[in-house]
């Protein structure tokens, strides 16, 4: 698992480079995902560490998605009423 996830962060990180240094209106995860599917489709097949990180993160992805509109509403807006305006 952990060659897995060192092969896909050095894919970000090799994205982020190609992002600030020659293509900055390109976002560098995009980058990476990019060039990963290059990698991947050179070599023919993908690699089981690599499968297995995926299918686990695609296992979890739903916990990665948390509904903005609940999350820290309900303390902001009694201490927003407290406020005085500037005078």
């Amino acid at each position: 698992m952990i060659q897995g996830l060192v092969q896909l962060f050095i894919f970000q990180t090799l994205g982020e480079l190609v992002s600030k240094f020659a293509l900055p209106f390109i976002p560098g995860p995009v980058l990476g995902l990019v060039l990963l599917l290059a990698y991947l489709s050179v070599r023919g097949h993908v690699p089981a560490s690599i499968d297995w990180v995926g299918g686990s993160v695609l296992q979890h992805l739903g916990l990665l998605f948390i509904p903005h509109s609940r999350v820290g509403r309900r303390g902001g807006f009694e201490a927003c009423s407290q406020t005085q305006p500037f005078s």
